[in-house]
C-alpha cells in the first residue's frame, strides 16, 4: 500500500500545538490561564463587543467564550458594563491590568511569529499570510455552506 504524504491539517495542528506550548509557558509568570489569551486580545482590540461578538470574532462556541469571559473578569483583567440597548448584554472592557497584559501578550505573540518565519525572506512572509487568509476564507465559506444545506 503507498505511504500517503501528510495533509496541510497536520501541520497547522502542529503549529497550533506548539504555538499553545510557548505561549502558555511566556505568559505563566503573569497568572493569564492557558487558552485565555485570544479572548483577552479580542476583548483589547474590540473594546465593548458583547460576549456573542467576541464568540463569533474568534470561531469559539459561545460556552466556552463564557467561561473564559467569566475567568479574566475574575482576574481582573476585564470588565462587563451592562449594554444600555439590551439591558441583558453586556459590553466587555480591559482593565489596565487588561491593557498591561495585552502589552505583553503582544510582545510574546510577536517573537513567535519572528520565529516561525526565521528565514523567511519578506516576500515569502507575505505569501504565507495571504495563502492562509484564503485557506481560512474558503473554510469559513464551506462551513456557512454546509449550514445552509443542512438547513
Amino acid at each position: 500500500m503507498k505511504r500517503r504524504e501528510p495533509t496541510i491539517l497536520r501541520f497547522v495542528s502542529i503549529l497550533y500545538r506548539y504555538s499553545h506550548m510557548y505561549i502558555a509557558r511566556k505568559l505563566q509568570p503573569f497568572g493569564l490561564a492557558v487558552g485565555h489569551h485570544p479572548f483577552l486580545l479580542a476583548v483589547s482590540r474590540h473594546p465593548g463587543n458583547s460576549q456573542d461578538a467576541i464568540a463569533e470574532h474568534l470561531v469559539i462556541d459561545k460556552g466556552t467564550t463564557a467561561k473564559a469571559i467569566k475567568a479574566l473578569e475574575a482576574s481582573g483583567f476585564i470588565h462587563r458594563m451592562v449594554d444600555l440597548k439590551d439591558r441583558r448584554a453586556y459590553k466587555l472592557f480591559v482593565t489596565d491590568k487588561g491593557k498591561k497584559m495585552g502589552a505583553i501578550l503582544d510582545k510574546v505573540l510577536l517573537e513567535w511569529q519572528e520565529t516561525l518565519f526565521r528565514g523567511f525572506t519578506p516576500s515569502e512572509k507575505q505569501l504565507t499570510m495571504d495563502l492562509v487568509k484564503r485557506m481560512a476564507e474558503n473554510a469559513k465559506q464551506m462551513i456557512h455552506i454546509s449550514e445552509d444545506v443542512s438547513s
